[in-house]
């Protein structure tokens, strides 16, 4: 997650800038290895919602509940001409103003 961060100064700043954070924005990527012969499943502009698994503790999980797929590039094994692994883009959108993660253990 990202965040603009603007800064600003005023006769009460002291003559420092301050920094304010604007607007919030979360994205990131998600790789599968591929075992066979296995196309992708999601599409670039497909809505979707997430569950990952946080790789530091298995048992606790993020979900993002409103994501947007970005885009799927696929890396090929040129000799066998099979998928090797999968990468999808994704970007989050908090559109119901619940916020874009929610934490679980479940």
């Amino acid at each position: 997650m990202t965040a603009a961060v603007h800064k600003y100064n005023s006769n009460r700043t002291g003559g420092h800038k301050r920094a304010v954070a604007g607007v919030r924005d979360t994205k990131g990527t998600i790789e599968i290895k591929v075992d066979g012969d296995v196309g992708p499943t999601l599409r670039a502009g497909e809505a979707v919602s997430l569950r990952l698994r946080d790789s530091s503790n298995a048992s606790n999980y993020f979900h993002i509940q409103h994501a947007v797929i970005a885009g799927n590039p696929v890396e090929c094994d040129i000799d066998e001409g099979q998928i090797v692994s999968m990468t999808y883009n994704f970007e989050a959108s908090d559109v119901d103003g619940a916020g874009i993660w929610a934490a679980s253990t479940t």
